[in-house]
């Protein structure tokens, strides 16, 4: 009788289980194992993303990739990188929904999701991204026209989620420190010879520069980058004319490069600058300002002990 009760009991588990996973899956049926989109990062050539009413186009170039919508600048690079490299993780874990009137639910309808449009050569895939699932490891998504909603691997928002402005490439500079060989700025003339920096003073007065103090100020100047991008509206504050300071560097090649400064009226503590012939104009903090118009008391070497050992 024992042994009975105790097979009964198996058997009833069993069943159980059985009947738990077939409700689960006629409640959410399971999905083939295939991605969302099929993409080859290699072989993509333009990326569309449109969110909540704006639209921001990239573009592969040659040299880089470029925002083509609303403006024509180029793109972060690392931040492309990473978008393509989620497009390749979109594996699909189940399918959520059939019905159209779910797509709130998911946030993958037009007002709330992230639509994009991916082109490689002459194939153009569409998609749309909703919410995060709970445990922020899933994503509810769609293809563009269909009414299937899936539950796909991964968390996109920060991927995708980025204004225009925010997908342009602050780093300014287009050169490298080891190139630099002069800085010429209002307070003194930096140059770099076979014995190291040097220093002249708009006085007259040379000296030798310490050396790591006068890589800093180089270094400063090859990795300028932009804290944002003023709107066009701010570009009326300033006197293009009448610069407060202009700085002009050197290169090993025998280019060189200029950048004008002006107070930035709107804002204590910061700069407008413009680099070259660029349209734009850009905009740093006073510690980036400060660094690149050091004083020559400060680039100083300390003298030598020539006594030492006397």
């Amino acid at each position: 009788m024992k042994n009975k009760t105790i097979l009964y009991l198996v058997v009833a588990v069993v069943v159980l289980i059985a009947l738990y996973f077939l409700l689960e899956q006629g409640a959410v049926p399971e999905a083939e194992m295939k991605m969302l989109v099929e993409v080859d990062s290699s072989l993509v050539s333009e990326v569309t993303i449109y969110k909540e009413g704006e639209t921001v186009t990239l573009e592969r170039r040659p040299d880089s990739w470029y925002i083509t919508n609303p403006i024509d600048y180029k793109a972060n690079n690392s931040f492309v990188k990473t978008m393509l490299g989620k497009f390749e993780e979109m594996r699909i874990e189940s399918e959520i929904s059939h019905s159209e009137e779910k797509f709130a639910d998911f946030e993958v309808d037009a007002e709330q999701g992230v639509r994009l449009t991916i082109k490689q050569g002459n194939k153009a895939d569409e998609i749309v991204l909703g919410k995060t699932a709970s445990g922020y490891r899933h994503t509810y998504a769609r293809e563009e026209g269909k009414n299937t909603v899936y539950l796909i691997k991964g968390s996109y928002g920060s991927s995708f989620n980025r204004s225009a402005e925010n997908w342009r490439n602050k780093l300014i500079s287009d050169f490298e420190q080891e190139e630099v060989v002069a800085i010429h700025t209002p307070k003194m003339d930096l140059v770099k010879n076979t014995e190291g920096w040097q220093t002249t003073t708009p006085g007259g007065d040379s000296f030798p520069a310490d050396e790591k103090k006068a890589d800093q100020v180089a270094r400063q100047l090859a990795q300028l980058r932009t804290s944002n991008f003023p709107d066009s509206t701010e570009y009326e504050m300033i006197n293009f004319e009448n610069p407060l300071t202009t700085i002009k560097v050197e290169l090993a090649s025998g280019g060189e490069r200029t950048l004008k400064f002006w107070v930035d009226p709107g804002a204590e503590g910061r700069y407008f600058f413009k680099y070259q012939d660029d349209p734009w104009v850009y905009r740093v903090y006073n510690a980036v300002y400060d660094k690149v118009m050091s004083d020559p008391e400060e680039l100083k070497a300390e003298a030598k002990d020539t006594e030492a050992g006397a």
